[in-house]
C-alpha cells in the first residue's frame, strides 16, 4: 500500500476525520450514531460499517489500512454517556487479566454482563488484538512494497 495513507477509525464521529482529512489521510470510519453518520456524510467522510463488532466478526468489511484509531466507546466510558463502562471497570480489568481481549466472541458475550454491549469494545483496542487481526494483511503489503522496490 504505497501512496496515500489510509486510516481505519473505530467510534469515528467527526473529530479524527477532520484532522486526518486536513493531513491528506484517507479515513474510513465505523460509527453507529445516525446524527454522526449524517455529519460525516455531509463532510465527505466515509462510514464503512456502523457497528465496530461487525468489523471484528466480518474482516472483509475492513478496508486495507496502515493507521488504526479507536477511542474508548464514549457512550459507555464518557461522563456524557450513561457510564456502564465506568461502573463495570473492575469487571473490565478482570477480562484483561483473564485474557478475554484475545477472543472477540468472548468479549461480545461479556457485553450483556457489563451492562452495555459497547463496554468490552475498549479491550479490542489492545495493540496485540489489532496486530493479530491485521498481521497477514500488513505482511502482504510490506512484501509487495519490498518487491516493488526491487523491480
Amino acid at each position: 500500500m504505497s501512496g496515500q495513507i489510509v486510516a481505519l477509525d473505530h467510534f469515528a464521529g467527526t473529530g479524527w476525520g477532520v484532522a486526518l482529512h486536513s493531513l491528506g489521510i484517507r479515513e474510513y470510519g465505523a460509527e453507529n450514531m445516525p446524527e454522526a453518520i449524517r455529519t460525516r456524510t455531509r463532510a465527505g467522510f466515509r462510514t464503512v460499517y456502523r457497528d465496530v463488532w461487525s468489523g471484528l466478526f466480518a474482516s472483509w468489511l475492513v478496508p486495507a489500512h496502515r493507521l488504526y484509531i479507536a477511542s474508548p466507546p464514549c457512550q459507555s466510558f464518557s461522563v456524557a454517556g450513561l457510564g456502564a463502562g465506568r461502573k463495570a471497570l473492575d469487571q473490565v480489568l478482570g477480562l484483561v487479566a483473564d485474557g478475554a481481549w484475545k477472543d472477540a466472541e468472548r468479549l461480545y458475550a461479556a457485553g450483556a454482563l457489563l451492562g452495555d454491549e459497547r463496554t468490552p469494545l475498549v479491550l479490542t483496542q489492545h495493540p496485540r488484538v489489532t496486530y493479530a487481526k491485521f498481521e497477514r494483511q500488513w505482511q502482504r503489503e510490506r512484501e509487495a512494497e519490498l518487491l516493488g522496490d526491487v523491480a
